[in-house]
């Protein structure tokens, strides 16, 4: 299957902005130049993920950019039965809408990157979601004992939003793009703009089914829990620049929250992170590690990405060395490889089907 270019990405764009359904924000100018933006950078992403997912996997993986005004829903991801075959989805009428959340925002604080960058930053952490899906096995109809299976398996797929988003900053194009786009140039700036953005997110998918998805604050946590374990297992922050990123998040949430109806929600989103947190080790972190045991097994990736055995828990049932993916830049270059940086951002989309610490 043809991977989705950049000029196709723009023409679908092109087809969603002109949809007499689309759902048309107040500030159009700044909403057709941001969906042409998102196009290009999701098409980017998804040349990555289906060059490796047929190189080392020999699986199908395209993405569909959904331009229809009114879709069946934000995002998606599903597999032909039987077949080596998934497709993931993000509809880019949802572009716009998680737009309308900051529209009226036209200033960072203290900062001269454009808030449009929050918006890009959420969308990429739904398609992350939506790859790991695939990527994890979650569609391979693996039989369990444990209860909530598919409540755990979302969960966890919030978790890998969180590390997918990281490849915006890591990634050399991705990163010329978010600086040209939005003039988002600088480490921290990214952390506190993905941040915001997996706020942005919970927050406007808040409401949808409660035996399927987590609530609102804790799938932010979750984002956040994936991108802070990333980040420091990669060294792109330490833990008290990623403290300082989190909370000057709260503050441009909290300047975001009088444009938005409903805003005090979207502040207390991120008000209960420690709560989450704690939530989320005493009730969910075990029988999460059991479920993505049992998925990971029959996922074909995990025969492709790995020639690894699945670790062992320790006495604080922490996960090490479940290591799904091609080796690090790192790695190769110290076994006197040339590797184009380019390859970093292939990299870090093997990494949705890590287990990072």
């Amino acid at each position: 299957m043809p991977q989705l270019t950049d000029d196709a990405a723009a023409a679908l764009a092109e087809a969603y902005l002109s949809d007499p359904q689309r759902h048309t924000s107040q500030d159009v100018v700044r909403a057709d130049r941001l969906v042409r933006q998102t196009a290009t950078i999701l098409a980017t992403i998804s040349r990555y993920v289906s060059t490796s997912s047929q190189e080392e996997a020999k699986a199908e993986f395209p993405f569909v950019l959904d331009p229809s005004g009114e879709p069946n829903g934000p995002a998606g991801m599903n597999k032909k039965d039987g077949e080596l075959f998934y497709y993931a989805r993000i509809a880019l009428a949802s572009v716009e809408r998680l737009f309308d959340l900051i529209v009226s925002v036209h200033e960072v604080p203290a900062r001269n990157n454009d808030p449009m960058a929050f918006v890009v930053a959420a969308v990429v952490t739904a398609l992350a979601h939506e790859y790991s899906h695939g990527l994890y096995g979650h569609k391979e109809k693996v039989e369990t004992n444990i209860s909530g299976s598919r409540f755990l398996e979302e969960l966890d797929a919030d978790r890998r939003g969180g590390v997918g988003s990281l490849c915006l900053f890591v990634d050399r194009e991705l990163r010329r793009m978010m600086g040209d786009f939005f003039n988002l140039k600088d480490p921290m700036d990214f952390l506190e703009a993905a941040m915001v953005g997996h706020s942005l997110l919970a927050f406007w998918l808040a409401g949808g089914r409660e035996d399927l998805y987590a609530g609102p604050t804790m799938r932010c946590f979750m984002y956040y829990d994936g991108l802070r374990s990333i980040a420091l297992r990669e060294r792109f922050a330490d833990l008290s620049q990623i403290n300082l990123a989190r909370t000057n998040a709260d503050r441009i949430v909290v300047k975001i929250a009088k444009f938005v109806e409903g805003g005090d929600r979207l502040i207390k989103i991120r008000e209960d992170h420690l709560a989450a947190e704690t939530e989320y080790k005493k009730t969910f972190k075990k029988n999460l590690y059991k479920r993505t045991d049992e998925t990971v097994a029959a996922s074909p990736f995990w025969i492709g990405f790995s020639g690894r055995s699945q670790a062992t828990w320790d006495d604080d049932n922490e996960r090490h060395g479940i290591v799904i993916r091609q080796p690090t830049l790192r790695e190769l270059r110290a076994g006197g490889v040339k590797v184009p940086f380019k390859a970093s951002l292939l990299e870090t989309i093997c990494r949705l089907v890590c287990r990072w610490r």
